[in-house]
């Protein structure tokens, strides 16, 4: 196991590295000049000229790469063209709302997964099957950008109840987990109602029954943690979608994260902080895939890595 994970840790440097490097050459093919968004197309042909010499923007791709990946190495992502900061101190000053948020939109799917998708695969075929099943279908079907502004519209705007937007305090955190939390919430019911109707099948949940066990303890210790393999696995890939996913509900909620901070980069054409946030975001996804793994050994004890 030591050894496994020694060496999905090695894996991450190449993947984020492959991942930095494509976003590195794409964000130099969007159509806009950085100078003139920096210094506006009136100004002098000398400034212009200066201020491309002094951010590499004159020199060869290749060369311009050859710098980022020098600066990579020794752990300076650059500085941000149009914040003037480091993109380190900038990414650090952003990155724990983006955290918050999506953990927050992560409890919030499993408090409402879990249970109803449990209840779902006991009861199959019944009527709370198939309101659960239709609401799961609604919240899958139904995209941040629709689910956000409807829920500003009834609980701020109409009762009043939760801010519109920024990060003032807990309350400005319900709506934007929320809309994250509830499609994700929808797919994961899914998963934990086929999930418990594969598991229901299974000998040792005939077995438990025979021996006469409480309904109680064959669900929770039998069905339960057995049906926890494959959600998971879908935790983890979701994960990473709440993580990109963020990037539309911040912009909607004016949350001060990473999510929004992308889009603002992209919208000046700052590209050490585009790639920053990517690379940002890429090694989260990849750490959270390696706690994946983790916890499948926790969860089943018959699940061994070898190398």
């Amino acid at each position: 196991m030591a050894r496994y994970l020694f060496l999905r840790l090695l894996w991450i440097l190449p993947v984020a590295l492959g991942v930095v490097t494509a976003v590195f050459f794409l964000i130099h093919l969007i159509p806009g000049d950085p100078i003139d968004l920096m210094l506006g197309e009136t100004a002098g042909v000398a400034d212009r000229v200066h201020l491309r010499e002094s951010l590499h923007l004159d020199e060869p791709i290749l060369k311009q790469y050859g710098h980022f990946i020098l600066r990579l190495a020794t752990g300076d992502l650059g500085e941000s063209f149009s914040m003037k900061k480091p993109v380190m101190d900038i990414l650090l000053s952003r990155y724990p709302a983006t955290l918050l948020l999506a953990i927050s939109a992560m409890i919030i799917a499993i408090a409402l997964a879990i249970p109803l998708g449990i209840f779902s695969g006991l009861k199959k075929g019944g009527i709370g099957d198939q309101t659960i099943l239709l609401g799961s279908l609604f919240g899958v079907s139904m995209p941040n950008f629709c689910l956000g502004p409807l829920l500003i519209i009834l609980f701020s705007l109409q009762l009043n109840w939760l801010p519109v937007s920024g990060k003032e305090g807990v309350l400005s955190l319900i709506l934007p987990a929320l809309t994250l939390g509830i499609g994700m919430a929808a797919i994961l019911i899914r998963m934990t109602r086929a999930s418990v109707l594969d598991t229901m099948e299974k000998t040792f949940m005939v077995t438990a029954r025979a021996k006469g066990l409480p309904e109680r303890v064959v669900i929770f210790k039998h069905l339960f943690r057995n049906s926890l393999i494959p959600l998971i696995t879908v935790l983890g890939l979701q994960f990473g979608a709440l993580l990109t996913g963020s990037i539309i509900t911040e912009t909607i909620f004016s949350w001060p994260g990473l999510g929004r901070l992308m889009i603002q980069a992209i919208f000046s054409r700052d590209y050490p902080l585009v790639q920053g946030c990517v690379l940002a975001v890429a090694f989260t996804y990849l750490l959270v895939n390696l706690l994946v793994d983790i916890l499948y050994v926790i969860t089943d004890p018959r699940v061994r890595y070898e190398t």
